[in-house]
């Protein structure tokens, strides 16, 4: 299920191949245009940002909320809350969150101009949309995170938390 698509996306990958047409070999031609090309950096580096934005986020809240599950609440009914975003279908979440986030529309715009500010137009700017869909990557998926933390932390026995604190460890 893996290695036959990703053998024949290299092989794809030498060839100058419009489907219509047998395929024709060209070596690192392709490979040359790509480096060549300032999109493809663009794409890179917007990429690096993206990646940057979403992890270190994600597993700082996913931490956070593993915390606040452990110490304050073991409901099942908190933990299905918390894990909600990341079950719930791409299309779903992405239709929610363009209508929440609508220029004229929105709920969030609407809260925002209440407040006094000026309508923001979240996907639809340069300047924001990777802000924008980065924000909503981190909501979706860092309650799957928070589990994955919540679940390693109620496998440590309390008796070591126990005896760390005759140690004297601090929460931190």
């Amino acid at each position: 299920f893996y290695a036959w698509p990703t053998l024949r996306a290299i092989e794809i990958s030498f060839t100058d191949w419009n489907l219509l047409r047998p395929p024709k070999f060209i070596g690192l031609e392709n490979y040359a245009k790509m480096i060549e090309d300032g999109k493809f950096w663009n794409g890179m580096k917007l990429s690096f940002y993206y990646v940057l934005l979403n992890i270190p986020a994600q597993t700082i809240l996913g931490l956070f909320l593993a915390v606040a599950m452990d110490r304050m609440s073991r409901s099942l009914f908190v933990k299905s809350v918390v894990l909600l975003p990341y079950l719930l279908s791409n299309v779903l979440v992405a239709m929610v969150w363009l209508w929440m986030l609508d220029p004229t529309l929105g709920l969030v715009n609407a809260l925002i101009t209440q407040v006094g500010f000026d309508s923001q137009p979240f996907f639809g700017s340069a300047d924001q949309a990777l802000l924008t869909v980065a924000a909503v990557n981190i909501w979706r998926h860092m309650g799957l995170c928070a589990m994955l933390f919540l679940a390693g932390m109620q496998n440590i026995p309390r008796h070591l938390y126990e005896a760390a604190s005759l140690e004297g460890a601090t929460e931190w």
